[in-house]
């Protein structure tokens, strides 16, 4: 695994994580004239929150693509990488449009959980799938059982919490388990 690879993901995931911290308060809060009034309020900090959240999720994509090239010989077939970052990477794009939209219209994406526009489901379904090929990809390379399994299971159990549990789609936990990943990558050099 590349060492550049894992400390792009190791950046780009941590940026993702932090990127609430300027204004937690909004994420953790159910109603929505609460929600809006803090946006009201911090209109700044919600905007910079919103820059980190899409720079985040492009410099994890793009890590994992630099990732891809060290296990396209291992991987059986060997495109399998090669898809799994171009979906990851196509999810990151959809994602940057999303946060665009919930920064210039925040309303749209706070009302309630019917008014997510489908631009996050897409970005959650494409990093889910294209996390479950990195972690064939990983398991077939001989990397760390538990890792590989954990990027099979963690995105899958993200995407079924976002849709059974309404209110729930918190994509950081994706983000810690690309964290990992990027420590193993910059280690494993």
């Amino acid at each position: 695994m590349g060492r550049i690879a894992g400390f792009m993901i190791i950046i780009g995931s941590l940026i993702f994580i932090l990127a609430a911290s300027p204004i937690g308060k909004i994420y953790g809060t159910q109603d929505f004239e609460a929600r809006m009034a803090r946006i009201t309020a911090s209109r700044s900090a919600y905007v910079f929150s919103q820059v980190l959240f899409a720079v985040g999720a492009v410099a994890t994509a793009i890590g994992f693509a630099r990732l891809s090239p060290g296990l396209r010989s291992s991987a059986r077939p060997g495109w399998l990488p090669t898809l799994a970052s171009l979906l990851l990477l196509l999810g990151s794009a959809v994602w940057v449009f999303f946060i665009y939209q919930r920064t210039v219209r925040p309303e749209i994406c706070f009302r309630d959980y019917a008014s997510v526009p489908w631009q996050a489901w897409a970005y959650l379904a494409l990093t889910a799938i294209a996390l479950l090929l990195f972690g064939i990809g990983f398991l077939q390379a001989g990397y760390p059982q538990w890792m590989a399994y954990a990027t099979v299971l963690v995105p899958g159990l993200v995407t079924a919490g976002a849709i059974l549990i309404p209110e729930w789609m918190p994509p950081q936990l994706t983000y810690l388990l690309t964290l990992d990943i990027g420590i193993i990558a910059a280690l494993n050099t």
